[in-house]
């Protein structure tokens, strides 16, 4: 003879049984959403999550330390967007799915292993963003760049090796932090590294450290139309490694209304005049002839110091011309 026993149940999906309803180790059972409910010690209601239709909000999580507050798991994961949140299994991801995971305005992780190809399209990376890279960031030959429409901060582990006959990254305004990244990699003139074209109201500050950059015609290029505007300021390039460049390896060109511009203990091997022109390790270009006469270029202010810098094999070592900055090179 077999015995039957059914618990008190709910079929309104989404409903709880109420506190009065069930017993201290009472079961019941909400049968639309296949979920089990119970009564504990102090009165709670506890729910047993279904692991097919339930979400990590069910389930609670504390961080270790002096102060730590409970919250769901759910609410700790969505601390990083990965891009891989936005992309189906299996799939390479591709400028749509980092523009979507960019979108949500927090931190994006592209994971180790993981290739984010932006294929021919430029990416325009909204302001603010923030950007671990341990992936790497890629498009077709002669494809797609990273534009960035403000402030940058992008770390990591990773790569950026976008193939393009032009940059690979370009930016205009704001701050921009990177560290750690590894940029070229890919054929010798099919790509350029980062350029910093500043338009209004300007480059507040830019800091590249730790980074490595191979096979880059111009591995980190100052460009663009002098403008009192369009100033970049607080500038420190240190701890780089740059080799096999095509062009230069630091070209700061056409900043007439920059400042504070730091170049120090970067090591600069292999820069080639395959470009013509080019082909040194640094080059400095400020304070051209076309804007001497601006008294708003105040010439004590748009001081560059280049130190310590370990430079090999290069066309030249340190260029500067048309420049009346104050230029400090020692210790090279």
């Amino acid at each position: 003879m077999s015995l039957k026993i059914t618990h008190k149940y709910s079929t309104a999906a989404g409903t709880p049984p109420p506190s009065g309803d069930i017993d201290v180790g009472e079961l019941a059972i909400n049968a639309a959403d296949a979920e089990l409910y119970t009564k504990d010690t102090a009165g709670n209601i506890r729910k047993f999550q279904n692991t097919t239709t339930g979400t990590a909000d069910g389930v609670n999580f504390t961080q270790a330390g002096t102060g730590a507050v409970q919250r769901t798991v759910e609410s700790k994961l969505q601390d990083v967007v990965s891009v891989k949140d936005f992309t189906a299994a299996g799939v390479t991801p591709n400028a749509t799915n980092l523009a979507q995971a960019l979108a949500t305005n927090k931190a994006v992780l592209i994971p180790k292993g993981t290739t984010v190809n932006i294929h021919s399209s430029d990416l325009d990376i909204p302001d603010g963003a923030v950007i671990k890279l341990d992936g790497v960031i890629t498009s077709q030959p002669n494809g797609g760049r990273l534009n960035c429409l403000g402030s940058l901060t992008i770390t990591g582990t990773g790569q950026i090796s976008t193939n393009r006959s032009g940059k690979s990254l370009i930016a205009k305004k704001g701050n921009f932090f990177m560290h750690g990244i590894t940029v070229g990699g890919g054929p010798l003139n099919k790509q350029y590294g980062l350029q910093f074209s500043p338009e209004s109201p300007g480059i507040t500050s830019i800091r590249i450290e730790g980074c490595k950059f191979h096979k880059c015609n111009y591995a980190i290029l100052r460009s663009g139309t002098p403008s009192a505007s369009a100033p970049t300021e607080n500038v420190v390039i240190t701890g780089n490694v740059i080799k096999d460049s095509g062009g230069d390896g630091i070209e700061w060109n056409r900043g007439d209304y920059d400042k504070n511009i730091v170049i120090t203990s970067n090591v600069i091997e292999n820069t080639s005049s395959t470009i013509s022109n080019a082909g040194f390790a640094i080059g400095v270009a400020c304070n051209g002839a076309a804007s001497l006469a601006d008294p708003n270029i105040p010439a004590e202010s748009n001081k560059i110091i280049i130190a310590n810098n370990v430079i090999n094999t290069c066309f030249q070592g340190v260029h500067v011309e048309t420049s009346t900055s104050d230029v400090i090179i020692s210790n090279n």
